[in-house]
């Protein structure tokens, strides 16, 4: 029976893969998946190939042209989340339509991409997270990716990481009880 769900959530990879690789190869036993948000779909696909024990979901992004892909409904261990990429909630200028989609259609995480800040609004009923971007970062922001803890019946647990800290720390946040 599954009691917990620990997933990456990356975003923003513009066709640079390979600093997502090398963390998904260094959570790969630690992760159950890794949710992609958006630009450059392909790499989330590409990254799929390239670790196929790992559940992936990925969204289109604004420079998808042409995919489908612009959002998806996920449950997991009792909790509604939707993925996207952010753009059509226009979250560059704020996240303010994006909660007010959220709320309306009864979801309790939302995770987006678009900016390559990473950002969290953190409610009681409501998450909203974005990871920042990958491979192309905002380097006053300090973040590149994030992971979440899911567990039935418990508010989901977060942390962003950078890729100039040791993944042990990553690692330590994703075991500890």
């Amino acid at each position: 029976m599954l009691t917990s769900w620990k997933v990456l959530v990356i975003s923003d990879t513009h066709g640079r893969i390979t600093r997502a690789a090398m963390l998904i190869k260094a959570l790969a036993g630690a992760i159950d998946a890794v949710y992609f948000l958006g630009d450059h779909i392909e790499d989330g696909e590409e990254l799929s190939r390239m670790f196929p024990r790992l559940a992936f979901l990925s969204v289109a992004g604004n420079c998808d042209y042409g995919r489908k892909e612009l959002s998806r409904e996920v449950f997991v261990l009792g909790h509604r989340m939707y993925l996207c990429h952010g753009h059509r909630y226009g979250v560059k200028e704020g996240y303010e339509g994006l909660e007010a989609f959220a709320r309306r259609h009864k979801y309790d995480i939302v995770l987006c991409g678009h900016t390559h800040k990473p950002y969290v609004d953190a409610q009681e009923d409501l998450l909203i997270l974005n990871p920042g971007s990958i491979s192309m970062p905002v380097a006053v922001y300090g973040a590149d990716y994030a992971v979440l803890k899911l567990e039935e019946g418990k508010r989901p647990e977060y942390r962003f990481g950078d890729a100039s800290e040791p993944v042990q720390n990553i690692l330590h946040f994703l075991y500890e009880k």
